[in-house]
């Protein structure tokens, strides 16, 4: 169960840093009682929804479920906000990505790491109790980005050419990301690691 809260936690971190990166390149449409309750909601059905999905499939990661909650997020973002859904879905879209990247680096890694000190290397790729205390670890290091991220967020207000953003970026991003989770679903095979490393 560790975990699973673990997971819960984590995605609702996720949920409400990619808000608040959209509302750095938006303008409100609802009060914001309204707003923060919607997004709260949102983001605990997401969280929800993400860790039943895992709950049935034991899988610790999911594409067709990230991208089936952004673009979720992206249609309530549209009742909040001001802002085209594309690029609403853009931006929350590649904060995901580029946290599970990140992720798969790390867990990457972690994996050498515990393979050179001759432990076992697939520690943190289950859904165990260990996993469960790297994402809460995790989560603190994904609230660091978007607080980051959020003190640049006249970045957002200056990206002129968005189109940039939706048809280069989201397609090269998710061409990365499928790399590293093929690592990862092959349990780390030591070709693709030599290869990357």
């Amino acid at each position: 169960w560790v975990f699973y809260i673990s997971e819960f936690i984590f995605d609702l971190v996720k949920v409400l840093m990619a808000f608040h990166l959209v509302e750095a390149a938006s303008t409100p449409r609802r009060s914001k009682p309204v707003e923060t309750c919607a997004v709260w909601a949102s983001g605990v059905v997401i969280a929800g929804i993400t860790v039943y999905n895992i709950f049935l499939c034991k899988d610790v990661f999911s594409n067709n479920m990230m991208i089936i909650c952004a673009i979720y997020l992206s249609v309530v973002v549209l009742f909040l906000r001001r802002i085209k859904w594309l690029d609403a879905f853009s931006i929350i879209y590649l904060f995901w990505v580029m946290i599970h990247i990140l992720d798969f680096f790390i867990q990457t890694l972690i994996y050498k790491v515990l393979n050179a000190c001759r432990l076992p290397k697939y520690l943190l790729l289950e859904a165990n109790i260990e996993r469960g205390l790297y994402l809460i670890c995790f989560s603190i290091g994904v609230m660091y980005i978007g607080r980051w991220l959020l003190s640049e967020k006249e970045m957002f207000k200056r990206i002129k050419h968005k189109m940039i953003l939706e048809f280069v970026l989201v397609p090269v991003m998710t061409l990365i990301m499928g790399y590293f989770q093929r690592i990862y679903i092959d349990l780390m095979a030591e070709d693709y690691m030599a290869n990357w490393t």
